[in-house]
């Protein structure tokens, strides 16, 4: 037990692993492209954090619902589009055809 307490102490720090996106001064986190999109709410990227759009994206067409962009759950941060816009498609899907870049966001 004495030589666990050490590791006890530093695993919290380890598994909150950084967020890589651009943190401006307003401390938002900014959204060039989808590969940054995709980030939120993973990789350190909280979900509830602010965000804010760079640039116009558009996701990778797919021609079904398991490929290109899922959207982000549980969603309870500020995601701001400054203007830009998001075009995320999936030709056939059915069941995704009222969805949208957040799937549920929580306040």
């Amino acid at each position: 037990m004495k030589n666990l307490f050490p590791l006890l102490l530093v695993l919290p720090f380890a598994v909150h692993a950084a967020c890589d996106l651009v943190l401006n001064e307003a401390s938002e986190y900014e959204v060039k492209s989808f590969e940054d999109l995709t980030k939120v709410g993973i990789e350190g990227c909280a979900l509830d954090a602010k965000y804010r759009l760079t640039a116009d994206i558009v996701a990778p067409e797919s021609d079904d619902e398991w490929h290109g962009f899922a959207p982000i759950n549980d969603f309870s941060g500020e995601f701001h589009g400054a203007g830009h816009k998001i075009k995320a498609t999936t030709k056939n899907s059915i069941e995704r055809r009222h969805s949208g870049i957040l799937m549920s966001i929580y306040s």
